[in-house]
């Protein structure tokens, strides 16, 4: 069956790198072939053929079933979460630059049917070593560093205080495979949290390094 498928306006760009952990993708029934209250949550899934290293991936379990008419048309539609970590694998393929890339959402319907729409997404890969970004910036004392890698190597992360004195080492992995690494500092990573100040960070990775700098107020 045919379903209409939305993003809301703050899921509209998918940036793999730093920023939100999922997407919402709201599922509307098109001629009310079907009722939102009947989609199996742990069905609907995202389909996307050779764009990464996986074809299709699942929205999120364990959330709260999200029926209401967000987009106030009179229909109402079930809202559901694709986390950044599957969506990372589905978009693996893509190369730098963002791109709108048309994929379909599809799930059970009770009595063994199925629905099935197309919904267009911004996709916005992590590109070079010098995009990587603290996220946030600034912080209370936890953040971030998002990163992307395309071959094995070792992966260093260390952190000096506005003195040019050595404070921590996020990461130091000798071999750290190709692909995404979210590095945590601070609380983000369930460390200490780092006292207010400006900091500097050093990134080293099989790709070159880089550096940058981040705040933490309280």
């Amino acid at each position: 069956m045919s379903a209409r498928v939305s993003l809301p306006q703050e899921d509209r760009t998918v940036r793999l790198g730093t920023g939100r952990s999922w997407t919402c993708v709201r599922i509307e029934p098109i001629d009310s072939l079907f009722s939102p209250e009947g989609i199996d949550p742990a069905s609907v899934a995202m389909l996307s053929p050779g764009t990464g290293s996986r074809d299709r991936v699942l929205a999120g379990g364990g959330e709260e079933r999200q029926v209401g008419d967000e987009d106030r048309n009179g229909t109402e539609e079930l809202t559901v979460r694709f986390a950044k970590e599957d969506l990372r694998s589905l978009f693996a393929n893509l190369p730098p630059g963002r791109q709108s890339i048309e994929v379909t959402i599809e799930g059970d319907l009770p009595g063994g049917s199925k629905f099935r729409g197309p919904v267009t997404l911004d996709v916005l890969p992590q590109g070079r070593l010098q995009d990587a970004r603290m996220n946030p910036n600034p912080s209370s004392g936890g953040a971030v560093l998002s990163l992307r890698t395309s071959t094995p190597g070792p992966l260093r992360l260390r952190v000096f205080d506005a003195q040019g004195r050595l404070v921590r080492v996020a990461m130091d992995k000798p071999l750290a495979a190709p692909g995404y690494h979210d590095i945590p500092i601070g609380a983000a990573g369930g460390q200490a949290a780092l006292p207010t100040g400006i900091y500097f960070y050093k990134l080293e990775c099989p790709e070159g390094s880089a550096s940058g700098r981040f705040v933490v107020v309280k």
